[in-house]
């Protein structure tokens, strides 16, 4: 999937979300993760796939380490929502 592909997906599902009557918030934070996930990607120089060896790459990046401190700026629900549906990816 090229960044490209996965803007085009954001962007519909986007439209998806608010037909379902999300929350501005909820989907604020959805589009959120997916645009951190398309940097970290980029910046690691990874095509976006949203397969279960990549998503714990990402996932793991977001942990901070000792050396260092700060995470990826995420939102918190992440964290929460990410394990429930994590055992759905592809392998």
């Amino acid at each position: 999937m090229t960044p490209a592909d996965l803007d085009a997906l954001l962007g519909s599902w986007k439209i998806h979300l608010e037909a379902e009557r999300k929350s501005p918030h909820t989907i604020r934070t959805y589009t959120t993760g997916v645009t951190v996930f398309a940097r970290w990607c980029a910046a690691e120089q990874i095509e976006p796939a949203f397969d279960r060896a990549t998503v714990e790459k990402f996932t793991s990046a977001l942990r901070p380490t000792r050396h260092d401190r700060q995470p990826l700026r995420h939102d918190p629900a992440m964290d929460r929502d990410t394990p429930r549906y994590h055992h759905q990816l592809p392998a």
